[in-house]
């Protein structure tokens, strides 16, 4: 088991939402992006393989309220700018030494399903075919390091 700090833990859970609302206000304003949309996208799109990707992921969906909270959600630039620099950040914290590969790289390919899940309309229950949302996947997993593995 690899030693995390809070800090870390908390960034790795609220990732999945800088993912989320990356590619879905692509589609519509993050004002407009449901409670029910954010969690069938956690619930049905956020699968890792690893025991602490699942803990992670659960921490989240336990919580979600509480991370959500602490999310920049709003519809302007700042938000935006941070959600690009969550997932920025991420990629360091995945990338350190003390971070194990097969962790790093199975969190880093549920990012991408989560992306891809929300790109294909899967938060909204509609099936989609938006460019923009998936360059925003193609940035998300380009910025990962994320190569379908």
């Amino acid at each position: 088991m690899q030693k995390m700090s809070a800090e870390d833990v908390h960034q790795l859970a609220m990732s999945p939402l800088y993912v989320l609302y990356l590619v879905a206000s692509a589609h519509v304003a993050p004002g407009w992006i449901s409670e029910r949309q954010i969690v069938r996208a956690i619930e049905y799109g956020l699968k890792g393989k690893t025991a602490l990707s699942e803990e992670i992921f659960d921490l989240l969906r336990s919580n979600l309220h509480e991370f959500y909270a602490d999310f920049p959600h709003s519809d302007n630039l700042k938000s935006r700018e941070l959600w690009h620099a969550g997932v920025q950040s991420l990629k360091q914290l995945l990338d350190r030494d003390s971070v194990s590969k097969d962790f790093a790289d199975d969190f880093k390919g549920a990012l991408a399903g989560l992306a891809q899940f929300v790109a294909e309309g899967g938060a909204f229950r509609q099936k989609l075919q938006d460019e923009s949302m998936q360059r925003r996947v193609e940035w998300i997993k380009e910025t990962l390091g994320y190569k379908n593995l």
